[in-house]
């Protein structure tokens, strides 16, 4: 369910940075998407405390290494924090707040990036963790298929490229009215 938030957060986020660019009187629309924002923000930060609570009863070695402040996971948990509740201000102060869509966009992406970043570190140096203990990364892994370097830079290239020219071509759909 955070990760459906998360996507409603980012989408509303980029909506009111693709705003910035129309032509027209959009000004009603976008105090409707930062109201939305806001809502989102504040259900996005519920999920992920329901979640963590939900992880303390099924796996404590997970929830430890978030809550134990000695590592990266807790520091990532506050930045993940902060910029939701950034995001929550700006939807609801809109213009009190001195950023504006483009700096939301920023935020909520950044916001879900750190949560999956503090929910997936956690679990180092185990793959998937069973209560307290855990079954390593090697376990998994298919030695009749030998992977090297090179292959997995390719394979990170042409995925980047895509990404990135999809990227484009919604910019230019979107923003630029380039297809019209």
């Amino acid at each position: 369910i955070k990760t459906v938030i998360g996507v409603f957060l980012v989408g509303f986020s980029t909506t009111v940075a693709i705003l910035k660019f129309m032509d027209g009187d959009v000004t009603a629309l976008r105090d409707k998407l930062y109201t939305y924002i806001g809502i989102t923000a504040i259900a996005y930060i519920v999920s992920n405390i329901s979640y963590l609570y939900v992880l303390g009863l099924y796996s404590p070695f997970i929830t430890l290494n978030i809550l134990s402040f000695n590592n990266i996971t807790s520091s990532t948990l506050v930045l993940f924090v902060i910029s939701s509740m950034l995001l929550m201000l700006k939807g609801f102060f809109r213009e009190r707040i001195w950023f504006g869509g483009r700096t939301s966009f920023i935020l909520s992406i950044s916001a879900i990036l750190l949560a999956e970043f503090t929910y997936d570190y956690s679990r180092f140096p185990y793959f998937v963790v069973i209560g307290e203990q855990g079954i390593d990364a090697i376990y998994f892994l298919n030695r009749s298929v030998a992977v090297g370097l090179v292959d997995l830079a390719m394979v990170m290239f042409a995925i980047m490229a895509v990404v990135t020219v999809s990227i484009i071509g919604i910019y230019y759909l979107i923003v630029r009215n380039y297809f019209d």
